[in-house]
Parts: C-alpha cells; structure tokens; sequence
C-alpha cells in the first residue's frame, strides 16, 4: 500500500537527552509512517545526538549552539523534499503531547496554517499545575499581538505549529530580526503580513486548535509573579526577553514603540485584562 504525502516534524533540541527518547517514541506510536522527524542538536553537551538517532530521527549536529529559530529553519532547509505536503515544529521535551502533533497533521489537510493554543477555554484538562509566570507572560504578549494582529489568537508563543509546504518554504526566504524564541512571534508577524493578511485578504488558510497543556519542572518566575513586583518581573530574563522580541518586531514592521519601561507597565494593565477575560490564570489541572 502506497503511502500518503508525508509531514516533516522538526524540532530543535538543546540538551533534551533525558526527554528526547519518550517524545520520539510517542511521536513513532501516534504519528507512524505519516511523518518524519529531524533533531537539530544545537550545540547539546550531552547525549541528545546519540538518543535522537536511536529513536529513528534524521539528525542534524550543530557544533555551537544558533538558537531556536536558527535551527528549526536549518532543519526545515535541509530536510524538506518534494513527498512532503506540510512542516510541523514541536519541542524536544514532551511539553507538546503526540496526540496534539497527529491534530495538527489532520488540520493540515484542510488548513494551510494551523496554530495551537493552551490557554482555550477548550483545552483539555492541564497535566501538572499552571505556573502563574507563563500565564502572565503569555497574557502579556497576547494583549501587544492583539493590537497588531486581528485573527484572535490566544497562544501566538506555543512553539506546536503547522504550515503547509508552500508557506515553509516562504518562510525559508525571510530574514528573520529575532533570534531563538522569538521565532514564533515573529512568524505570526510575517504571515500576519503576507499580501495583506491583516486586512483579512490571505493568500492562506489557518485555524487555531486547542491542545493539553502540560506543566512540568519548577516555575521559575511565578513567586515573583504572584507578588505583583514590576521591577522584579521586569529583571526576570524571560519577561526582558519577551519584551525585547516585540519591541523589535515593533521596530522591523514599522509600528511605533514606546519606552521600555512604560511598555512593560501598558502590557501588565493589559494583561490583567486579558486574564480576566478569560477567567483568571486558574484552571483545571491532571496530576
């Protein structure tokens, strides 16, 4: 029996040998002969090259680290080929569950972009407890992308994402401004703009899929979070990070910025808002 067009998953992977091999297994068990994985080992030191092979991926070693959207584009440039329909990215690190990569692959049989949120009112119920930090953060960016963005998007930083093979290989001839992380806000801003995406005139189709969220580790922000201390959030490198990627996309797009600090006091009013619209930052949690 012939099969169908395949999908290439890529994920980029910094020292994940300890997750890697239960993710690539799952991706085996859920997705089978319909997609094919690449590991782009960004400079690891341990044995995530070794654990990326032994799960059957197609594995890319870079010698030095690159950063994130570095290495999901080298393994998109590389690896893509003419069988596959569709390019998903997903972590290393089990964070995205095998059974949310096979609802993105079916997505994209009807959608050109698929995007994935976990912070719908349809998720599924979380595994492990929601940290206050990723709640605030994602509540900041949400409420800065809203204003530029007009497709409602409730998670533009989850990392689990789809683009059918024309639209990867356009992303491949951008020149991305953010480094590391900041490849899926940036993402969203480029298609936001392809041919007048943001007048609602796409030359694509995309959908936003709720997925499971899934906390594990120890959350390093939210004590500082739950004490309501701007200057201490404002020193947390993730919130520095996050807001340094958006003045930049700002800046790149030709949108007015303001100062850094008073950028971060408009994002936190506007993300209280955004928590109270959708219901606070509790929610139902697995263990």
């Amino acid at each position: 029996m012939e099969v169908d067009a395949t999908v290439l998953i890529v994920i980029a992977a910094l020292n994940e040998a300890s997750g890697l091999p239960q993710t690539l297994e799952a991706l085996r068990n859920e997705c089978g002969e319909e997609a094919e994985v690449v590991v782009v080992d960004d400079g690891s030191t341990d044995e995530t090259a070794l654990f990326a092979e032994l799960g059957g991926a197609s594995l890319i070693r870079q010698e030095q680290c690159t950063g994130k959207c570095a290495a999901v584009m080298r393994g998109i440039r590389e690896r893509i080929q003419p069988h596959h329909r569709a390019v998903v990215t997903c972590d290393a690190d089990g964070q995205h569950q095998a059974e949310d990569v096979r609802r993105v692959l079916e997505a994209l049989r009807k959608y050109d972009v698929v995007f994935t949120s976990r912070y719908r009112g349809d998720c599924p119920i979380a595994i492990g407890e929601p940290p206050v930090d990723r709640q605030f953060l994602n509540a900041m960016v949400t409420a800065a992308v809203e204003r530029i963005v007009p497709w409602g998007l409730t998670d533009p930083v989850c990392g689990l994402r789809g683009f059918r093979v024309h639209i990867a290989r356009w992303l491949l001839t951008q020149e991305f401004v953010t480094q590391g992380y900041g490849l899926e806000l940036e993402t969203v801003f480029r298609l936001c703009f392809l041919q007048g995406a943001r007048t609602g005139t796409a030359p694509f189709s995309m959908t936003e899929i709720p997925i499971r969220p899934v906390y594990a580790g120890t959350p390093k922000m939210s004590a500082y979070y739950a004490e309501g201390s701007l200057r201490v959030a404002e020193r947390s490198t993730r919130a520095a990070d996050h807001l340094e990627t958006l003045t930049s996309l700002m800046r790149a797009f030709g949108f007015h910025t303001i100062p850094r600090d008073q950028g971060l006091v408009e994002l936190v009013r506007a993300s209280g808002a955004h928590l109270r619209a959708v219901g606070g930052p509790s929610g139902p949690t697995a263990a």
